[in-house]
């Protein structure tokens, strides 16, 4: 099991982890070392738990605020994923109009004339679709950040 070195508040830590797992360790080491300096910076010098509680909870506060924010983009998404199931794609509309033509022939005749009309239908607006589309990458882009910042394997 690979044993890699961290700084985190300016204290050095040996940690153990899986192998294939240094690269992660080594970002969310990274980003508590981040609050970690930000504490020091503030409050100066405090004992190594203390300063590990603080960094772990200004994380989980940040991480609970993400989470939220992923959860409402997520529900956001499905509302327009509905919208857009209901809406139809095609409509097909037959157009049948019988006209009455005099025809100069010794026997009257009646002639019936079927003309097929183009109707201009729009079916979902430009501004849903770039909306949709917006959401789309934004969900994608947050849910690569969670997975990332959390080192989740996407199946």
């Amino acid at each position: 099991m690979p044993q890699i070195n961290v700084m985190i508040g300016n204290r050095q830590f040996e940690v153990a982890c899986n192998p294939g797992e240094e690269q992660f360790v080594t970002g969310a080491a990274a980003r508590l070392d981040t609050e970690a300096q930000a504490f020091a910076a503030q409050l100066g010098r405090m004992p190594e738990s203390r300063m590990l509680l603080m960094a772990g909870l200004m994380l989980a506060d940040r991480t609970g605020a993400l989470e939220e924010e992923l959860t409402a983009l997520r529900h956001h998404v499905g509302t327009l994923e509905a919208r857009l199931a209901q809406t139809p794609t095609r409509v097909e509309v037959e157009v049948e109009r019988v006209v009455e033509v005099p025809v100069e022939v010794p026997v009257e005749v009646q002639v019936e004339v079927e003309r097929l009309v183009e109707v201009p239908v729009e079916v979902i607006s430009e501004e849903v679709v770039a909306a949709y589309e917006a959401m789309v990458e934004r969900v994608e882009a947050l849910m690569r950040a969670a997975e990332t910042r959390f080192g989740i394997e996407q199946k």
